[in-house]
């Protein structure tokens, strides 16, 4: 079963009561203290800190993680996300909606992903070693030349590109680098889609005016 589906926690320490239905109470052995844990809790999970990450519905299509610290009686909230769809990338990282990831260890978001969140489309694929990695497209929207795509596959871990970038437009792979990233040719693409584009308009409108030419002769020729 995948991570916090399950309710996992130090069971020398705590003892958890209550159901999915009725929300849990969360009770330190030591101290007796509770803590209770409400809403339409799906899973539980432990961290090596000590902290509780709870995943839990909040509406019928919208969940959320949060994070706290249990002690002296009262609870902190040290993270909190909702969202509609998540998945880990790591035991460490958690990417929520395409558009942030979550780092447990560091109980931060990662930075490395900025240049990544909500600019391309991201689907998530399985490397032979076990690893996940990331495969981004961003269509280029252009009436010229439909489905144009360019294409790069990235780590999990440092959001780099594990791969070369591939334009569909010209059909060619790309190194990319610190000078000339994935933006740059997708700009690059934008701009030799705009170009075509003027082409064809040109075009068009050349073979419309001489389409119209010709009509017109017909009927001058008719009356």
């Amino acid at each position: 079963m995948s991570r916090l589906f399950e309710i996992t926690y130090d069971k020398d320490k705590w003892v958890l009561k209550g159901t999915r239905d009725n929300g849990y109470t969360l009770v330190n052995k030591e101290t007796y203290d509770s803590y209770d844990i409400g809403g339409d809790v799906i899973g539980i999970e432990q961290q090596d800190d000590g902290s509780f990450m709870v995943f839990k519905r909040v509406l019928l299509d919208e969940w959320q993680i949060y994070r706290f610290i249990a002690a002296e009686g009262k609870t902190t909230t040290t993270f909190i996300e909702s969202f509609h769809d998540f998945n880990f990338l790591t035991d460490d990282t958690i990417l929520f909606d395409n558009r942030n990831v979550y780092s447990i260890s560091k109980n931060a978001y990662v930075s490395d992903f900025d240049w990544i969140s909500h600019k391309y489309h991201i689907d998530i694929y399985d490397l032979p070693d076990g690893k996940k990695s990331l495969f981004l497209s961003e269509k280029i929207i252009t009436t010229a030349v439909p489905d144009i795509y360019v294409m790069v596959i990235v780590d999990c871990e440092q959001f780099k590109p594990i791969s070369q970038a591939y334009s569909s437009l010209r059909d060619k792979l790309f190194t990319l680098t610190d000078d000339f990233t994935f933006k740059d040719l997708i700009e690059e693409d934008k701009k030799y889609a705009n170009i075509i584009a003027d082409i064809t308009r040109s075009e068009n409108k050349d073979a419309n005016d001489k389409g119209m030419k010709i009509l017109l002769s017909q009927v001058a020729a008719v009356h």
